[in-house]
C-alpha cells in the first residue's frame, strides 16, 4: 500500500517509516498539515497516518477539509491526547481510527489490518489471480502454496496491479503509486523492478506473466479470459485439409482460367502478325502471376509452363513464328494442365509444432504481416491459410502503395516478390534498408528463378529469407512462421527486454 505519514516528529516519523516499509508498504513523509493538503491535491494514498497536533493546519482540520471535499482515504489519527472527548472529534471529523500516544507498533499494524478486513482499504482480504495469492495481512505472497520472495518493491508493484485488476498503469502512473514523491525513480528502474517481478514469478511455477505490457500506454494485471485463454491455446502450423484447399481453389478457379484465356488471345494474334504491345505486356503480368497460384494448389507443371510463357513474352521485341508457334503449344499445354489440376494430389502438411519462444508471443498478441503481390488470388489464399495461425494479414496488390500500408498498419514482417511492374522488389528492399525507420525490418522474397545471380543480389540487399516459387500453401505457411518466430526471437533478445517487452534501440523511433 502507499501510505502518507503526517508527522512532525522526527523520531516519530522515522519509526514508522522503518516499521512500515519492512511491512512492503511505500511511505511518503511531511511534516505539517498544509504540505499534506497540498500533497494529497496531487497523489492518491490508501491510508494516511496523521498526527493531531501539527503545525500551519492540525490533523482534525486537515481531516475535515479532505472529507468536505470528497476525499475518503481511510485515516488513522495518532495524538498524544488520550481522552474520550478529542476521540469523539476525531471520529466526528471523519477518521475511521484513533491511537494515542505512546502507542505500541503491533498495535498499529493490527488496526491497520483491521481496516483492511472491513473494507476500509480493500474489498478483499486475500488478492488473487489464478493461483497467484496476495496476503496483505502478512505481506505473504505464494503461488499454488508455495511461497514467492520478492523485494518491497516488487510486491508493492504486484498488489497495485491485483487490486486494480482493469486499470492500465503508466510508468509514471507506476511511479506515483509505488515510489515516494520525494525520490521518483527514472522509468527504467521501473522497468528493471517489474523484469524482476516477472523473473521471479516465472521461477517460482507460474506458466504466464500475470502482468501484461500494453502496446504504447503502459501494464495491467491480465484479465481470467486472457489467462484461460492462453492456457487453452495450442499454436500448430495448420493441417490444410483437401477439402479446405477445394474451397479456397473453387473461389480463384474462373480468374485463373480467365488468365489461360487471355494467353490464348495473345498467341492468337502473335500467330497473325497482330499482337500489340498493350496485350502482350498483360499477358506477360498474367503468366507472371499464374507461376505463383498453379504452385500454391500443387500444379508444378502448370506453374512451370506459365513461368516459360512469361519469359517468352519478356523476350526481344521481334517474336518469330517459330517461338510463337511454340508459346502457342505451351498456353495449350497450360490449358490441359489447368483442366486436369487434381487436388486430392497435394499431400497434407502434417501438423507441426512451433517453438514455445513463438507459441508464447503468438498467444498475446497477432503476427502482422505484409504481403505484396500482384495476383489477388494468391493473396487472398495467402492470407486464408495464415489467418488461423493468430497473424494478421495485410494484402497489397500495388506496390506504389507500399508506403501507406507500412506506416499505417507497421508490420513485423514484410513478403515482397522480385518482380513488379511499377518498381521492382530488390529496390524496394533497398529502400527500406536505407530507411532510418524501418531498415531493420524483416524481409522475405518470393521468386521463380533459381538464377544464382539474382538470389545473390536479394541477399546483397538484406533479404532475410528467399522462396523459389512454386511452393504448396501450406510449406508457405510453414515458411512464413519460421521467418516469424525467428524474428520475435532476435527481437527479443537484441531490441527490447524479454520480460518488459520494452524496446531499447532503433525501434523507439517507430514508437
Amino acid at each position: 500500500m502507499k501510505i502518507l505519514v503526517v508527522e512532525d516528529n522526527q523520531i516519530t516519523a522515522e519509526l514508522l517509516t522503518e516499521v512500515l516499509s519492512s511491512q512492503h508498504h511505500n511511505i511518503d513523509v511531511v511534516v505539517d498539515g498544509e504540505a499534506a493538503w497540498n500533497v494529497l491535491l496531487s497523489f492518491n494514498y490508501d491510508l494516511i497516518i496523521l498526527d493531531v497536533m501539527l503545525p500551519k493546519l492540525d490533523g482534525i482540520s486537515l481531516c475535515r477539509r479532505l472529507r468536505s471535499q470528497g476525499n475518503y482515504t481511510p485515516i488513522i489519527l495518532l495524538t498524544a491526547h488520550n481522552n474520550s472527548t478529542n476521540k469523539v472529534t476525531g471520529l466526528d471529523a471523519g477518521a475511521d481510527d484513533y491511537l494515542a500516544k505512546p502507542f505500541d507498533i503491533n498495535e498499529l499494524l493490527a488496526r491497520i489490518r483491521a481496516l483492511m478486513r472491513r473494507g476500509g482499504l480493500t474489498s478483499r482480504p486475500i488478492l488473487e489471480w489464478s493461483f497467484l495469492r496476495l496476503d496483505p495481512s502478512s505481506c505473504a505472497v505464494t503461488w499454488q502454496e508455495q511461497p514467492v520472495h520478492l523485494t518491497p518493491k516488487e510486491y508493492a508493484l504486484l498488489e497495485l496491479f491485483l487490486r486494480n485488476q482493469q486499470r492500465i498503469f503508466s510508468c509514471g502512473a507506476l511511479i506515483e503509486n509505488v515510489w515516494s514523491f520525494e525520490e521518483p525513480p527514472t522509468e527504467d528502474t521501473v522497468r528493471s523492478h517489474l523484469k524482476g517481478l516477472r523473473m521471479k514469478l516465472r521461477s517460482s511455477g507460474v506458466p504466464k506473466d500475470p502482468i501484461e505490457s500494453i502496446y504504447g500506454m503502459g501494464y495491467r494485471l491480465r484479465s481470467k479470459e486472457k489467462l484461460e485463454q492462453f492456457e487453452n491455446f495450442q499454436l500448430k502450423i495448420p493441417k490444410v485439409k483437401t477439402d479446405s484447399i477445394q474451397k479456397i481453389w473453387q473461389r480463384g478457379k474462373e480468374k485463373t482460367g480467365q488468365r489461360i484465356t487471355l494467353l490464348e488471345e495473345a498467341t492468337t494474334q502473335l500467330l497473325r502478325n497482330e499482337l500489340r504491345r498493350k496485350l502482350r505486356v498483360k499477358a506477360e503480368q498474367e503468366a507472371h502471376k499464374l507461376v505463383g497460384t498453379l504452385g500454391m494448389f500443387g500444379s508444378n507443371r502448370g506453374s512451370s509452363l506459365a513461368h516459360e510463357i512469361e519469359i517468352l513474352f519478356q523476350g526481344q521485341e521481334f517474336i518469330s513464328q517459330e517461338q510463337a508457334q511454340h508459346l502457342s503449344d505451351l498456353v495449350t499445354a497450360l490449358r490441359q494442365e489447368f483442366e486436369q489440376i487434381n487436388l486430392g494430389e497435394i499431400q497434407e502438411i502434417p501438423q507441426n509444432p512451433v517453438s514455445e519462444e513463438l507459441q508464447s508471443v503468438l498467444r498475446d498478441s497477432e503476427a502482422k504481416v505484409l504481403i505484396v503481390d500482384h495476383d489477388t488470388e494468391f493473396l487472398s489464399t495467402v492470407a486464408e491459410l495464415l489467418t488461423p495461425c493468430n497473424c494478421r494479414v495485410y494484402t497489397l496488390d500495388n506496390p506504389l502503395h507500399f508506403w501507406d500500408i507500412l506506416a499505417a498498419e507497421q508490420p513485423e514482417l514484410i513478403v515482397l516478390n522480385v518482380e513488379y511492374t511499377e518498381i521492382s522488389g530488390i529496390e524496394l528492399c533497398q529502400l527500406l534498408r536505407n530507411h532510418p525507420l524501418w531498415n531493420s525490418l524483416p524481409v522475405l522474397f518470393l521468386g521463380n528463378t533459381t538464377d544464382a545471380e539474382t538470389i545473390h543480389q536479394v541477399f546483397a540487399i538484406g533479404a532475410d529469407d528467399y522462396i523459389n516459387l512454386p511452393i504448396i500453401g501450406p510449406e508457405l505457411v510453414t515458411r512464413i512462421l519460421k521467418s516469424l518466430e525467428r524474428t520475435r526471437l532476435l527481437s527479443s533478445l537484441g531490441k527490447s527486454d524479454v520480460f518488459t517487452a520494452v524496446t531499447n534501440q532503433s525501434q523507439n523511433e517507430l514508437q
